[in-house]
């Protein structure tokens, strides 16, 4: 959902934020005509599972444990709309902040 905000604890710890936490903003873009893809891809390195966190514009939080490494995930919000989380293994593939 545009407006979200996603944590990604590397840690796998649910204390957000800290330890080893990665951010991302889900935007519309900026563009005319244009919109960005509304998928949040994070380079995990050599963690195996991490918590997310995913605060969504109306005030719903979604947070899963033990999430693992290297695939899509969809969260849903509770109250509408939709969210995407692209979780990789390897360092290095995260696509900007």
């Amino acid at each position: 959902a545009i407006g979200a905000r996603v944590l990604v604890n590397l840690d796998n710890d649910l204390t957000f934020p800290p330890g080893r936490t990665l951010t991302r903003f889900i935007d519309g873009g900026s563009s005319f005509c244009g919109q960005n893809e509304q998928i949040a891809q994070f380079g995990l390195g050599t963690a195996a599972t991490v918590a997310v966190l995913v605060a969504f514009p109306d005030g719903s939080l979604v947070i899963q444990d033990d999430v693992s490494a290297n695939q899509q995930v969809t969260i849903r919000d509770p109250a509408q709309g939709l969210g995407w989380v692209k979780l990789k293994e390897k360092a290095g593939t995260a696509l900007g902040p």
